[in-house]
């Protein structure tokens, strides 16, 4: 089902959607490697006023980032030079009680542009939903020690600052480190094709973002140079009930 279509705007709040929706199309009028700092942010408005959190101002690139790798490339066609397909729930759509609903706002957007939102009816419900968690890592920091545990993924800003990457692992408490090229090399072969443009040519990677599978890690610790914030989205699933 058709959500919304934006255009003309640089901020658009509380789009209420009251189905089971298991995820979102979003589709726009410019190609992937042309998002600047559109956000979004997603909740679940309960009928107590326990709302439940999905994103908080997420930089677009990211969320479509996370929501999309290892399993659909970014689409085009001739009206949208891009489609993505983002997942919100794991096996079925978002379970709604009564009275209650999605909200999603933009923030960030480009009056000259046009942002259509579309929404995947699901017929089993589920509680489990994917939920994006913002860190960072200051320009002044030298090093840093981030909990990856219970999240599966993450997307992180690319820099010339960044020096390697430990991996702490779970299994046996095992420390690998790695360069950013180390990474990137295997995150492309995980995941080939991350987009492609109207004109055939085909991304393994945009936005200058570095994705970062996290099954069976505990912590990265990050060693960079001063200069440069380094941020990270990373994604779990919760149990909304």
């Amino acid at each position: 089902m058709k959500i919304i279509s934006i255009t003309g705007k640089l901020k658009v709040e509380d789009i209420q959607v009251t189905k089971s929706i298991g995820g979102l199309i979003l589709a726009f009028s410019f190609p992937i490697n042309e998002l600047a700092n559109e956000k979004i942010s997603a909740y679940i408005e309960r009928a107590n006023g326990n709302n439940f959190i999905l994103a908080n101002k997420i930089m677009l690139k990211d969320f479509i980032s996370l929501a999309s790798y290892g399993s659909e490339a970014l689409q085009c066609d001739t009206t949208y030079p891009l489609i993505a397909l983002c997942e919100l729930a794991k096996d079925g759509g978002i379970h709604l009680a009564e009275g209650e609903r999605i909200k999603i706002s933009f923030d960030d957007l480009r009056s000259a542009q046009t942002y259509d939102m579309y929404g995947i009816e699901e017929t089993s419900p589920t509680n489990a939903l994917f939920v994006f968690e913002q860190k960072s890592i200051g320009n002044e920091e030298f090093n840093k020690k981030i909990d990856t545990r219970g999240f599966d993924l993450a997307v992180m800003t690319e820099s010339a600052t960044i020096a390697d990457l430990s991996y702490t692992y779970e299994e046996n408490g095992g420390v690998v480190k790695y360069l950013p090229f180390e990474l990137q090399t295997m995150s492309r072969d995980l995941d080939p094709v991350q987009a492609i443009l109207q004109d055939g040519t085909v991304l393994q990677n945009h936005s200058s973002r570095l994705m970062l599978p996290l099954f069976g890690v505990d912590f990265i610790e990050i060693n960079k140079s001063q200069g440069e914030i380094i941020n990270f989205v990373m994604r779990t699933v919760k149990n909304a009930q």
